[in-house]
C-alpha cells in the first residue's frame, strides 16, 4: 500500500510543482523598461496606455527618489476610442512613431507633488489660479487638453526626472532618471497587490 501512496505522489508532483511555478509566473508584478523610443512591459499589458510627467525635482528621500517635485509637462498616451481597444495585448508602446490605436495628449499644468516616505503614495496639489496657494487634488486625474499627437510629444531631457504609471495595480509608482549620458533608469515600487 505504500509503494501505491509513493505513485500517486510521484504522479501529482509534477503537476502540483509545475502549477506552483505557473502560479508565480502569473502573481508577480510587472516590469518595465523605457528608453526614448518606447515603454516595454513584462507579466503585465500597456492596452489602456501611459501616463508620464516631467518633473522639477524640490528633495530627493533617503533612497534616493523624489520627495517632492512639479510637474512641468504630463503627457498620456490612450487608446483612441472605443472600437479601437487592442485585439492582443500590448507589452511595447512606440513613443518616437505612431502606433494604432493609440493617440497621445500634453499639457503643462502644474502641479505640486509630496511623496510619502516610502514612495508609495503621492498626495497631488493644484496651484490655485491667481495665487501662490496651493490646494490638495484628490483621485487620479490625467492630461486636460483636446489636442492629440500621434507620436509622444515628450522630449526625454538628459539629468531629468519623470513619473510614469501604467495602469497596473501591483505597481504604485514608476521613477524614471534619465541620467547624463541619457540612459533610462528605472525605479519600481511596488504595491503588494497582486495583479490578478
Amino acid at each position: 500500500m505504500n509503494l501505491l501512496k509513493n505513485w500517486y505522489f510521484l504522479l501529482l508532483f509534477p503537476l502540483i510543482s509545475g502549477c506552483g511555478l505557473a502560479l508565480s509566473y502569473i502573481l508577480r508584478p510587472c516590469k518595465l523598461d523605457m528608453d526614448k523610443h518606447a515603454v516595454s512591459v513584462s507579466s503585465c499589458e500597456l492596452n489602456n496606455g501611459v501616463y508620464m510627467e516631467e518633473l522639477m525635482v524640490h528633495s530627493f528621500h533617503e533612497n534616493g527618489l523624489p520627495d517632492s517635485a512639479e510637474t512641468i509637462v504630463r503627457v498620456e498616451g490612450f487608446v483612441s476610442g472605443s472600437d479601437n481597444y487592442p485585439e492582443r495585448p500590448v507589452k511595447r508602446l512606440r513613443l518616437d512613431k505612431p502606433q494604432e490605436p493609440y493617440k497621445w495628449s500634453m499639457d503643462s499644468m502644474k502641479y505640486y507633488l509630496k511623496i510619502n516616505s516610502n514612495s508609495r503614495q503621492r498626495t497631488v496639489y493644484r496651484y490655485i489660479a491667481g495665487s501662490n496657494s496651493i490646494e490638495q487634488v484628490e483621485g487620479f486625474f490625467g492630461v486636460i487638453n483636446q489636442d492629440t499627437f500621434k507620436a509622444c510629444p515628450l522630449t526625454f531631457k538628459p539629468d531629468t526626472w519623470y513619473f510614469v504609471h501604467i495602469y497596473d495595480p501591483s505597481i504604485s509608482a514608476i521613477y524614471v532618471y534619465v541620467n547624463k549620458q541619457n540612459k533610462f533608469e528605472v525605479h519600481t515600487i511596488e504595491s503588494g497587490v497582486s495583479p490578478i
